[in-house]
């Protein structure tokens, strides 16, 4: 995965395969959290794309010219590039915020989802999601976040390296065995 800038407030602009190129211009936190949280991580170029590229993008969608996949591929496509995370981690990490007992932590850490990007507020989130924890929760934690969904291929660091090293450098942490 490339490195994302988690400052970044210019346009997204992604590919969508049957469609092209689809431009979503730049949105604070709030609005990529209310986009996951209404219609989930699927459906984000729809959502925030530019106005006047929602209605072709449907009709291409409903004369069959692109499918869903693609649409939810560009979705992702646009995730992966607005935080330093993947997709599903950064969508994850907007639904830990908007739980309830969560919320309150964002509050109180000074975090306004509409003054900061995407990128800022899940580096956030995940600051104050590992802050606390020791080595071992902070390995639980990152493990949950990044098992990628059922049926994605992650192409990054899992399965390309040695698994005995990663499960003797997980055994050496310390508590475990």
């Amino acid at each position: 995965m490339p490195e994302v800038n988690p400052f970044r407030r210019d346009p997204v602009v992604v590919e969508a395969k049957g469609f092209g190129v689809v431009a979503i211009p730049y949105a604070p936190a709030s609005d990529w959290i209310m986009a996951v949280l209404t219609g989930g991580p699927d459906t984000m170029v729809h959502t925030l794309c530019r106005a006047k590229d929602r209605a072709p993008l449907i009709d291409a969608l409903i004369n069959d010219v692109i499918t869903a996949e693609d649409l939810s591929q560009a979705s992702y496509d646009a995730l992966d590039s607005v935080a330093p995370f993947r997709w599903w981690e950064t969508t994850r990490l907007i639904m830990l915020s908007a739980a309830q007992a969560f919320t309150g932590r964002t509050v109180v850490a000074g975090m306004d989802p509409s003054a900061l990007t995407i990128g800022q507020w899940c580096a956030g989130v995940y600051h104050l999601a590992t802050e606390n924890a020791d080595d071992k929760g902070k390995f639980k934690f990152d493990a949950m976040l990044s098992d990628p969904p059922a049926g994605v291929e992650d192409d990054d660091d899992w399965g390309t390296g040695d698994s005995a090293a990663l499960f003797a450098a997980a055994r050496s942490m310390p508590g475990q065995k």
